[in-house]
């Protein structure tokens, strides 16, 4: 009975072993994987500079000084691993708390916004006029704060993208930094949304200083926590990536750029006559009430 016992316990040990074999096999062939079609989108959205490359037309772009971004700094240079566990602990809570608080005052100012039921000719003894006039200033100011931001967070998804290695914590990043990104987003439909609800000049700009002020708190709290570990400088966050656009000589290189800018010009027009329009909707309904 003692050696019928013996043997069931190999037979279990030798499944065991054997199940563990197969799932260790598994997971490298499923990294393995991984790494050949990230090599394959790598060549063909290259973000790296080669020094020998003379012709290379080379970008530079600052990022970002954000917890995130600073963490995907830290992985890219293998400094991560050597860190305390306190002080990676402190790190992430900062990237998840940020988002945290910029998430959820978007989401109550956006309560708020769409609760005030008011007319936006209301309090304007001047007009129609200068009631659009006001809600195009506004708009346009925080349009143009949330398009330079965007780009930003667009070229870090793309830099990201770049020293992106098929690991959990660096698709973490990624996904936090393509979060910042529809944040920006969310952010330029609720400016427009809440401008044109407010009836004065004071109240517009008011709201575009608080989606500011929403847009600014990562880079605040990187400034509060994770500077002082001194682990990066202000250069770090300085990228250069191989340009997009792609010209033979200096001349048509400018013209591409200048037709990119006209470009981004147009639809800032576009969304001007969108929230034209949309002053017009609120205040027909406003007065229909």
């Amino acid at each position: 009975q003692k050696s019928k016992l013996t043997m069931e316990e190999t037979d279990q040990s030798e499944l065991a072993k054997g199940i563990k074999d197969i799932a260790k096999q598994g997971l490298e062939k499923g990294k393995n994987l991984g790494n050949t079609a990230h090599a394959k989108l790598k060549s063909k959205l290259n973000t790296a500079v080669d020094p020998n490359d003379e012709n290379a037309r080379v970008r530079t772009d600052e990022m970002a000084h954000n917890a995130t971004v600073g963490l995907l700094l830290v992985l890219t240079r293998d400094q991560w691993p050597v860190f305390p566990a306190l002080m990676k602990f402190v790190w992430i809570m900062c990237i998840i708390i940020g988002a945290c608080i910029q998430w959820t005052t978007v989401l109550l100012l956006f309560l708020y916004t769409i609760q005030t039921d008011t007319d936006p000719l209301a309090a304007n003894p001047f007009g129609q006029a200068t009631s659009l006039i006001g809600t195009l200033v506004a708009s346009m100011i925080l349009f143009l704060y949330v398009f330079g931001e965007l780009r930003r967070a667009g070229y870090a998804v793309y830099h990201c993208y770049g020293l992106w290695r098929p690991h959990i914590l660096d698709s973490a990043v990624l996904l936090a930094l393509v979060l910042d990104v529809l944040l920006l987003l969310a952010v330029a439909f609720l400016s427009a949304m809440a401008t044109v609800r407010l009836n004065n000049i004071s109240d517009q700009l008011g709201i575009a200083l608080a989606f500011f002020f929403i847009l600014e708190v990562d880079e605040w709290i990187y400034e509060a926590f994770i500077r002082d570990f001194d682990v990066l400088k202000n250069d770090d966050f300085v990228l250069q990536s191989i340009d997009t656009t792609k010209a033979e000589t200096d001349e048509e290189f400018y013209k591409k750029k200048a037709k990119t800018g006209i470009l981004w010009v147009f639809l800032l027009c576009m969304a001007c006559v969108i929230v034209t329009v949309w002053f017009y909707l609120v205040a027909s309904n406003a007065d229909s009430d």
